[in-house]
């Protein structure tokens, strides 16, 4: 959250709503970024006979700081691929790029992922790209890093729309041996447009959806109606601390009435076979 706090006093902008995720890895994130393809993505794209093949880890993982050798496996497969690559990468310029790769620091992913030529999408298994890439029917290379990814990842190998790779088995011939497979086997493609046309299968859309709710939370000023009671709790009562405080001072004070009737119960029958052998003496 501390990001979203200098940024707007840096930028001393105003705005009606602001909406960012909550991950359980890292604070609150804000991030505004400066929305632009490159002028010739279109004709990248359009002009690939044998489809496109498109590459990013999202904005949590950075491409450029991957292992050198590991970068080095990627752009040694993608040169021997018919394919033309798209690599969301955040530098400049890279070293040695064969002539079938574009880079860019930023790309319109969803447009990307809708082109028809995109064949494959080599993805860190970000539940937000997984559901764009559904939703147009592109097929995954999943190395997953953090967090739900390594879930996705086994989900989307056990439902053969893709394959899952794990970073240190990154090499040039196991990269092309995972990209064909998935590129050239078309039970991958048949079954991710299998689940396309259930993800796809809505009464309403998506956007209408997002743009209404957008709308209600403006309109009722923050929608205070809606706000969690959780959030005026302490953290104590959060946690249920005082729930389990209870239960167990419950568990405890049944133990020492079991224990101490246990006790007087023994003790009774005891005194009984006492007194009874006094008698006989």
């Amino acid at each position: 959250m501390r990001l979203v706090v200098q940024f707007l006093r840096r930028k001393n902008h105003t705005f009606d709503l602001v909406m960012f995720e909550r991950l359980p890895y890292q604070a609150y994130h804000g991030l505004f970024h400066k929305v632009g393809s490159p002028p010739n993505l279109q004709e990248f794209l359009d002009g690939a006979e044998h489809g496109v093949i498109y590459f990013s880890l999202g904005s949590n993982v950075r491409s450029n700081a991957l292992p050198m050798e590991k970068i080095q496996a990627f752009l040694e497969a993608f040169r021997q691929l018919p394919q033309r690559v798209l690599w969301k990468w955040e530098n400049d310029s890279m070293p040695s790029q064969p002539d079938n790769l574009m880079v860019s620091k930023w790309l319109p992913q969803e447009a990307v992922l809708a082109h028809p030529k995109v064949r494959l999408f080599i993805t860190q298994g970000g539940l937000q790209s997984m559901n764009e890439a559904m939703y147009h029917a592109v097929p995954f290379l999943v190395i997953p890093f953090m967090g739900d990814q390594p879930h996705i990842a086994a989900k989307v190998a056990q439902a053969e729309i893709g394959v899952r790779m794990e970073l240190r088995d990154v090499t040039k011939d196991t990269l092309l041996s995972a990209i064909r497979t998935v590129v050239e086997d078309p039970k991958y493609m048949d079954n991710t447009k299998r689940l396309s046309a259930v993800f796809r299968e809505h009464k309403s859309d998506s956007l209408e959806r997002a743009v209404w709710w957008i709308e209600y939370v403006i309109g009722h000023k923050g929608a205070p109606h809606l706000r969690s009671a959780a959030l005026d709790l302490h953290w104590w009562q959060l946690l249920l601390l005082d729930v389990v405080a209870f239960v167990l001072a419950v568990a405890a004070l049944t133990l020492f009435v079991v224990y101490f009737v246990t006790r007087r119960v023994v003790s009774f029958f005891r005194g009984s076979k006492q007194k009874q052998k006094q008698k006989k003496h």
